[in-house]
């Protein structure tokens, strides 16, 4: 979407994502060690025919300032958990 704001033509994007976890607390082997992951590192490969790789980033950084998903790791979030089972 970044990139078409700005009426630059991505020619090609790659996104991977990366964690480092403990299965220890995955597996309730471990009650010190948290369940979720350690460290998130994601790594984004584009092409264009027409924008320098200054613009690419800049897509990029703004693409990551709205991401939601990006956003909700950053930050703790208040959750709550509904269980409904036959006899409910």
């Amino acid at each position: 979407m970044e990139a078409a704001r700005d009426g630059v033509d991505v020619t090609g994007l790659e996104v991977t994502v990366e964690n480092d976890s403990d299965f220890r607390g995955v597996l309730g082997v471990d009650d010190s060690v948290k369940p979720g992951p350690l460290a998130v590192r994601l790594r984004t490969q584009l092409t264009s025919s027409d924008a320098t790789q200054d613009q690419l980033r800049e897509i990029v950084e703004r693409a990551e300032m709205r991401s939601p998903v990006r956003d909700a790791l950053a930050r703790a979030l208040p959750m709550a958990t509904e269980v409904v089972t036959g006899e409910d």
